[in-house]
């Protein structure tokens, strides 16, 4: 196999799935839509355009709604997807204040870690009395962000953090989920000890990577139904023979 290039997106995919993983990257089947991928991408560019100033926040839920493609859930009913988008509405229209300073919005990188390579988009970077804080804006509900989801959910920033310190010199001090569903912060107070166990996890996945013969199809509901694109899969939501 060629060199990966690493994201958190396919680390965790093949944490999660290592069929789902297999078909994507290294079949690279064609995939069907993530409903989830899509409303977040539009989410995150709207709230990019309002921090750099290039979007009234008045405009933004527009903005937001008009450039959606068509999305489905198959799994959930139509009033699940109109709450979702509500969701999104109401916190462009009741935008976070920003008020420390804002050092990058949506920058990204490409670094080495243990001699792998890893890449993503630090969605804002900002810096306050106590130094800097990586924030990464989520859609997702927020049952899925506490205990040992939460924790599990945090390795994505401790990689990041692993660029902030090489681009600006110093760890962040926090690092904040801002949950769109609900409009509040969810902090994490940095410490080394779980920045190690994140790097020590990505090495597992990619031994995994590296050693595996059997692409095994691990079931979950919600993962299988409204995340994974594989649809040649049987528990897949869009599956087709």
């Amino acid at each position: 196999m060629k060199e990966m290039i690493w994201s958190f997106s396919r680390l965790d995919t093949l944490w999660t799935c290592p069929y789902s993983f297999y078909s994507q990257y290294i079949l690279k089947e064609e995939q069907t839509d993530n409903s989830w991928g899509i409303i977040g991408g539009s989410l995150h560019t709207a709230a990019e355009e309002i921090v750099k100033g290039n979007l009234a926040q008045e405009e933004a839920a527009d903005y937001f709604y008009e450039g959606l493609p068509e999305i489905s859930f198959p799994q959930f009913k139509p009033e699940y997807k109109d709450k979702l988008l509500g969701d999104c509405i109401h916190f462009l229209d009741n935008f976070p204040k920003i008020e420390a300073e804002v050092l990058d919005v949506e920058r990204k990188f490409l670094i080495d870690i243990d001699g792998n390579k890893l890449r993503g988009y630090i969605d804002l970077e900002l810096k306050d009395d106590k130094g800097i804080i990586n924030l990464d804006w989520k859609t997702s509900s927020l049952s899925g962000f506490s205990g040992k989801k939460l924790r599990h959910k945090a390795k994505q920033l401790y990689l990041y953090a692993a660029s902030t310190k090489e681009h600006f010199g110093e760890f962040p001090h926090t690092l904040r989920f801002y949950m769109v569903r609900g409009n509040k912060p969810i902090d994490i107070e940095f410490n080394k000890k779980d920045y190690q166990e994140a790097l020590d996890w990505m090495k597992r996945v990619i031994e995994i990577y590296e050693n595996t013969t059997d692409w095994e199809k691990k079931e979950q509901f919600f993962f299988c139904k409204n995340v994974c694109g594989t649809s040649s899969c049987e528990f897949n939501g869009n599956y087709r023979k």
